[in-house]
């Protein structure tokens, strides 16, 4: 009987092992499917967030709201962060929204992609630029990267003509 006892005492246990074992599969196979920019204070998924626009010296820039203090400068595939004949672009550090002051933390994913854009300051309060971001911006020749940045995506500054930058130790 005891024999018997040990043996549905190492299946249950058996069974155990198995379960946990499968609910950490699952849980790590979940984890593969967030893309890299998700994750990154201010970044991630556009479609359902709110966006806005508002005025940067005369250039006016579009942002969207990523938390309930921040907001990224927006942009996507077919939207751009400012029109794409604006030459120089400061990114302010805050931005207020009906009567609420945001901090800008992100540069979305093709914000100023092919905008003839020729100089961008980015405030300190900015730790990641996506990927595309500045693609094509054929007149780029002068951009600050301030040392808060901790990641630049694939393709930032494709075919940009950058005469010179500096990319901070944190990235």
């Amino acid at each position: 009987m005891n024999q018997a006892m040990d043996s549905g005492f190492k299946a249950r246990r058996d069974l155990r092992i198995l379960v946990a074992v499968a609910v950490l599969a699952m849980v790590l196979a979940s984890f593969a499917f967030i893309p890299a920019w998700e994750g990154v204070d201010g970044a991630g998924d556009s479609s359902s967030q709110t966006t806005f626009t508002s005025f940067s010296g005369d250039v006016e820039i579009t942002y969207r709201i990523t938390g309930s203090d921040t907001v990224a400068v927006y942009g996507d595939e077919e939207n751009r962060a400012v029109d794409s004949s604006a030459k120089y672009v400061e990114i302010p550090a805050t931005v207020t929204y009906k009567g609420k002051v945001y901090t800008v933390t992100a540069i979305d994913p093709h914000a100023f992609d092919s905008c003839k854009v020729a100089e961008v300051l980015i405030p300190d309060t900015v730790s990641a630029i996506g990927n595309d971001a500045f693609a094509y911006c054929f007149y780029l020749s002068a951009i600050e990267i301030p040392d808060s940045i901790v990641r630049i995506e694939d393709r930032t500054f494709l075919d940009c003509s950058l005469e010179s930058f500096t990319v901070p130790d944190g990235v």
